[in-house]
């Protein structure tokens, strides 16, 4: 587009964080193959995000997949089509898209494209504010390895800052991904949506952690004990639930969802470390069975790690993925002009329930369209402004000069933090847990501007924008009182009607808001 355009990163491209790599077998993309299949993918698309997503984006993804996967091939990304290995993907119905049978080559051809555009990258930085002047984003605040303040001035900014796995103690994340790209938004006003929404994948806690266990393998219905070798999965079926039916049904998808009778073998695996018997369940595969052609990516991964198919691993869920984000309306802005987002910094393009695949598509897609319309708010508006190191320091204050404590240590701020989402966040959730994690994590929530001397400052303000991260996601799954795929509420454990709508939260003068969008209403209102 013949942009001037920077990248501030804070670890190195292609080491980014991504929630997926190296830890899991393969990425998939999904794709429609012609007019009628589109309108097939579109279909899909909205029933998987049961009535909490907004259908302009459910079209755009259909519509514009054919195009982003071609433009993979023209890339030389290796590709195995799902059809030739007879896979359906998570909540699909039909074998869709292609598995990227190799993320190195793929990392590798990023990184030789973005090195012939002329974009210019700096690495090392750790963004703390978003400049906001007059409702209009025109930059960003960062500190360097040092310490020392830098501001980026820009026409438009987009944030692609993944999500907060690690806001866990159990997650299969490549990088810290704690919630910081929240933060900063929300902070300055712009709500976010969906972010109860989470993907709680079947991982490896033992002999590699972390690791995402191949979810389409249990349907070859390996043995399952207990941490002691017990077996326990009967004792927590619901009475007519076979356990073998229960895992063949847990093998339809990677993540956690009520809708159906497979979450019995997470819930399994939470009951029994809450009695103290282990972290985790044993997962024994018997490699005869896996012998069909969908497993030889499987074991090749597998192989990587030091493991076969028929090795021994003690198995956990893990949060994997966020779905929600900051809100986007039609014409991909948000309610920060000059703001934008993509990846799982962006909301409202999927549901309680992804499609395996839809992700990577939306990176594709939805980051090319945060790209153009990034690039037409930059030709409408002038240079933005200089700014003085004096107003560089107001901002700071006014984002980080109330509340905190000036006591607490960033490295135990942030464990502490893991402890309480982890306790009250995690599959399973309830009201009174949840608002006590939030009365927790305000005692933890560390003030920056007290150790601005401090050689280690920028762990304050990663330590402060995890606080307000988690205090924002453990919000959202408070105001939503229902279950609905990955987000499981006891104290509500049916489903408030067919159509749930977005709830919204966001951050303001140290101020926690939600709300709600029904479904049909509000979509491209900047009003909160």
């Amino acid at each position: 587009m013949g942009k001037d355009v920077i990248m501030l990163s804070q670890t190195p491209v292609g080491k980014s964080g991504s929630s997926f790599y190296p830890l899991t077998t393969e990425w998939q993309i999904l794709y429609a193959t012609n007019d009628s299949d589109t309108e097939l993918f579109y279909n899909e698309i909205i029933t998987a995000a049961g009535g909490c997503i907004n259908p302009f984006f459910a079209r755009y993804l259909a519509e514009h997949s054919s195009r982003a996967f071609n433009r993979l091939v023209d890339e030389g990304v290796p590709l195995l089509r799902c059809a030739e290995v007879n896979t359906i993907g998570c909540f699909g119905q039909i074998p869709r898209g292609a598995f990227l049978t190799d993320l190195n080559a793929w990392i590798t051809s990023q990184k030789r494209l973005l090195g012939s555009t002329g974009v210019r990258r700096f690495e090392g930085l750790y963004i703390v504010s978003l400049l906001v002047t007059n409702g209009v984003c025109t930059g960003a605040l960062a500190l360097d390895k040092q310490g020392g303040l830098v501001c980026c001035l820009a026409k438009s900014v987009v944030l692609a800052c993944g999500g907060g796995e690690g806001l866990f103690q159990h997650a299969a994340a490549g990088g810290a991904l704690l919630g910081a790209g929240y933060a900063l938004a929300a902070r300055r006003g712009a709500r976010l949506v969906n972010l109860e929404f989470l993907q709680f994948l079947i991982g490896s806690i033992e002999p590699v952690k972390g690791m995402i266990y191949y979810p389409f393998a249990l349907e070859e219905q390996p043995r399952i004990l207990s941490y002691r070798g017990d077996d326990c999965l009967g004792d927590y079926m619901p009475e007519g639930l076979s356990v073998e039916r229960c895992i063949e049904l847990r093998s339809k998808h990677g993540p956690f969802a009520v809708e159906d009778d497979g979450k019995y073998l997470d819930l399994a695996m939470l009951e029994e470390h809450k009695k103290g018997n282990g972290l985790g369940l044993r997962l024994i595969p018997d490699e005869q069975r896996l012998s069909k052609k969908q497993y030889e990516l499987f074991g090749k991964f597998l192989g990587c790690m030091g493991l076969t198919l028929s090795s021994e691993q003690t198995v956990y869920p893990l949060c994997q993925g966020f779905n929600g984000g900051v809100l986007l309306a039609e014409d991909f802005s948000t309610d920060i002009a000059g703001l934008y987002a993509c990846g799982e910094s962006a909301g409202g393009i999927h549901g309680p329930r992804r499609m395996g695949g839809a992700s990577i598509l939306s990176t594709q897609v939805i980051g090319e369209a945060a790209a153009l319309a990034a690039c037409a708010h930059a030709d409408a508006i002038g240079a933005p402004g200089e700014l003085t190191q004096r107003e560089a320091e107001s901002r700071l204050l006014a984002d980080y000069g109330s509340g905190g404590s000036r006591y607490i240590r960033p490295q135990e701020a942030v464990k502490a933090i893991q402890q309480e989402v982890q306790f009250s966040g995690f599959v399973r959730r309830n009201g009174g847990d949840l608002k006590a994690s939030l009365r927790a994590i305000e005692q933890v929530t560390p003030s920056p501007l007290d150790h601005l001397e401090d050689e280690n400052l920028s762990d304050y303000f990663v330590a402060r924008n995890a606080a307000d991260a988690a205090q924002l996601l453990l919000s959202a799954m408070l105001a939503r009182e229902e279950s609905r795929g990955g987000h499981f509420r006891e104290d509500y454990p049916e489903r408030d009607g067919e159509s749930g709508g977005m709830n919204w939260v966001s951050l303001k003068d140290g101020q926690i808001t939600t709300g709600k969008l029904e479904s049909g209403h509000g979509w491209t209102m900047r009003d909160a």
